[in-house]
């Protein structure tokens, strides 16, 4: 990837559940360099075609650079983008966060106009795991996009920020062919249903904001919601069963058990 007589310091920065990612500098500037497990390999190559394909349609996305190895596992060197993760960005500057969170709805609108890159899985429903069959059923027999590009991780650690600007959208782990509404819905778990914990009272009078200002800027969802609703809080279940105790998602599972009633 680079030479090492190239590297001036190499840090360890920070990571998502399944990555880590390292800050390099060099006298050419400063790069990410992000390290996947080492089964990962079809992970990573997803990854940069995501990142390829929303860098040409116009989205803040990190350049990649080069693709190979780091300790035996793959690795991407990109950009390392100005700014700091936007969580951040609300704590230490709370008088923005109406305004970041329009730019942030704003910035997934821009995100769904775009058509996915060729050979993107599109198996959004059965995602992380098998969805309920009656609910996939419900999900199935409504007219979905099938092309547009989801995140389907996208939060405020996952965009990064500079006082009022939106400087990039990182980790594309998840990354689907599909319809927008799941997206959204996915987003809506993130910052109504943390795990507890992980949010004071405070931050979630701030997240309460945000999401106003989220909405305001995304503009509307699209009809017949609730099915992705109750699909996105399965989703939710199924990512964070390995991590917490089921007495600490129960506040998830009444989200659910509600939003699939209401999805008939």
């Amino acid at each position: 990837m680079l030479e090492p007589a190239a590297i001036r310091r190499m840090r360890a920065a920070s990571g998502g559940f399944a990555t880590s990612v390292w800050r390099v500098e060099t006298d050419h500037g400063a790069y990410a360099l992000r390290a996947f497990r080492a089964h990962q390999l079809s992970v990573l190559w997803r990854e940069v075609a995501v990142q390829q394909r929303a860098a040409a349609a116009g989205l803040p996305v990190p350049r990649v650079h080069a693709v190979g190895t780091h300790e035996a596992r793959p690795a991407m060197l990109t950009d390392w983008c100005p700014g700091r993760p936007l969580l951040e960005s609300l704590q230490a500057e709370p008088w923005r966060v109406l305004q970041l969170g329009h730019a942030f709805g704003q910035l997934q609108r821009r995100m769904h106009r775009v058509q996915a890159p060729d050979g993107l899985r599109g198996t959004w429903v059965d995602w992380p795991k098998q969805c309920e069959p009656v609910l996939a059923h419900r999900l199935r027999s409504l007219p979905l996009a099938r092309d547009r590009l989801l995140h389907l991780d996208y939060h405020p650690l996952n965009v990064l920020a500079s006082g009022a600007r939106l400087t990039a959208i990182i980790d594309w782990t998840n990354a689907h062919a599909g319809d927008p509404r799941a997206d959204v819905a996915r987003t809506l778990t993130i910052l109504q249903l943390p795990p507890p914990g992980t949010v004071s009272g405070g931050e979630r009078a701030v997240l309460s904001l945000f999401e106003l200002g989220w909405r305001a800027g995304y503009g509307s969802f699209g009809s017949s919601m609730a099915p992705f609703f109750a699909w996105a809080g399965a989703a939710m279940l199924a990512d964070l069963a390995q991590r917490y105790a089921p007495g600490e998602l129960e506040h998830v599972r009444r989200w659910t058990a509600y939003w699939s009633k209401r999805a008939g």
